[in-house]
């Protein structure tokens, strides 16, 4: 089957997975620690200790991860773009009774 025919009965394409993106991972892995450990200094020299540093450190760490991987192949990988929104949003609700006037149920007021 030509790779730019429609697929049969309108049926969705398979998406690819992003090739070598882990190896791309590993053979940058100093400049990916460098990164992330600058990225997640800065954002804690700017946040500061409060409840919501970890979710800012944990979206900060995965997107060194995806900055390098995008470089390098011009494409994000889901195992780590999917599960960072889940994290991050946890982490963040988690954060909010901990918070200046983060009382439970402030969200939805």
């Amino acid at each position: 089957m030509d790779a730019t025919a429609a697929p049969p009965d309108g049926a969705v394409p398979e998406r690819s997975p992003v090739p070598g993106w882990g190896a791309v991972v590993r053979r940058r892995a100093v400049a990916v620690v460098v990164l992330a450990v600058v990225v997640v200094a800065a954002l804690a020299w700017r946040i500061g200790a409060r409840a919501e540093l970890a979710a800012f450190a944990w979206l900060g760490a995965a997107g060194s991860v995806l900055a390098v991987v995008d470089i390098a192949v011009k494409r994000l990988p889901d195992p780590i773009v999917l599960p960072s929104y889940g994290i991050g949003a946890a982490l963040l609700g988690a954060a909010v009774p901990f918070t200046e006037g983060g009382e439970r149920g402030s969200c939805t007021r």
